[in-house]
């Protein structure tokens, strides 16, 4: 579409695909079936493809090309601030205080436990709500604002390469298949912290969802935190060196979070966020920067390609809404919600 169209117009249909996406969970929640809720995560997940690949290439290429990386960053820099808000839509409009879900369950019958899933599922729509309304006020300042151009203009002398010829330079970049692997296994890793620390929490401690989520709040306040002083950093030394820093400190604190048997491990899952801070805007620029310009429209796809699919295998958080830093930034995520909605259906 990029090819055809512009970056504008694929960030709009991104937003058109979201809208549709939040839109379809008023229906899906009437006949509480699996297949609707997938219809309508499914629509979310292709309008997130589409901001994700288009705003975070259009965020790269906008400006000099020597500080992509760290104008990625600095844009990223929202998401936090987007995502705990959706986290305290889910823990002030869906979950309530008392019990966890499972223990509140236990002690009903089926019918009952039928009647009490169909409310929480009613509640799982109010952050949807407020999600649409800010979608919409997105797209009209989208609309509304002029976007300049940084597509390879196509001269007689000078024509764009088909999506064929795309693949065969991609496939010959061993620079860009190492940046694929490791975005593939970073965000891989970051999806499966952000998922466990919920679950670690309650675990560990005796507490409910409401509560448990508090500690996504500060996950994502650490995340800012991180982010912040990598931006810094970038000023004074090479984004990769950086990265290498960050990444090290970070390997360690999972290593503790693995090992450690108290809820200790919980804080500690909580602190690693600080150190997600670089990492996914520094290796999405740093593979972008292997690709020739005339290729950048297709190769930087398979960059965000590599995201969605490292997250099948983590559950309620294949959807990720929380890494676009347009969206996300913007838009909160819904992993809380959607996790929410995963557990009543499947219970």
């Amino acid at each position: 579409m990029i090819k055809k169209t512009s970056y504008k117009v694929a960030i709009l249909t991104g937003l058109t695909l979201y809208i549709v996406g939040c839109t379809l969970f008023f229906p899906a929640s009437h006949m509480a079936t699996y297949t609707m809720f997938l219809a309508a995560i499914f629509a979310i997940a292709i309008g997130l493809s589409f901001l994700e690949t288009a705003a975070n290439t259009y965020s790269s290429m906008i400006g000099p090309k020597a500080q992509a990386t760290l104008r990625l960053n600095i844009s990223q820099t929202f998401y936090p601030i987007g995502a705990a808000a959706g986290i305290l839509l889910g823990k002030y409009l869906v979950f309530s205080d008392g019990e966890s879900l499972e223990k509140q369950m236990a002690g009903m019958n089926a019918e009952q436990i039928h009647n009490f899933k169909i409310l929480m599922l009613e509640n799982t729509l109010e952050p949807y709500k407020y999600m649409i309304m800010v979608l919409v006020v997105v797209m009209v300042l989208f609309l509304l604002t002029r976007f300049p151009t940084c597509k390879v203009a196509q001269t007689a002398n000078h024509k764009r390469p088909s999506a064929l010829d795309t693949l065969r330079y991609l496939a010959s970049n061993a620079r860009f298949r190492r940046g694929i692997i490791a975005q593939f296994l970073y965000v891989g890793m970051q999806v499966t912290v952000w998922s466990f620390t919920i679950r670690l929490a309650l675990e560990l401690g005796d507490i409910n969802e409401r509560d448990a989520s508090t500690f996504m709040v500060y996950s994502f306040a650490c995340f800012f935190i991180g982010k912040f002083i990598a931006n810094i950093l970038m000023t004074r030394f090479t984004p990769e060196k950086v990265l290498i820093i960050y990444s090290a400190i970070g390997a360690l604190f999972l290593a503790y979070v693995a090992l450690a048997p108290s809820f200790s491990a919980v804080y500690v899952a909580v602190l690693v966020s600080v150190l997600f801070g670089p990492c996914w805007a520094t290796i999405y620029a740093g593979t972008l920067d292997t690709v020739d310009n005339e290729h950048t429209e297709n190769g930087r796809s398979g960059d965000c390609d590599g995201d969605y699919w490292r997250g099948g295998g983590t559950g309620d958080s294949g959807l990720r809404c929380g890494y676009d830093p347009l969206p996300a930034g913007v838009v909160p995520g819904a992993d809380a919600v959607l996790h929410l909605r995963g557990r009543l259906l499947l219970a």
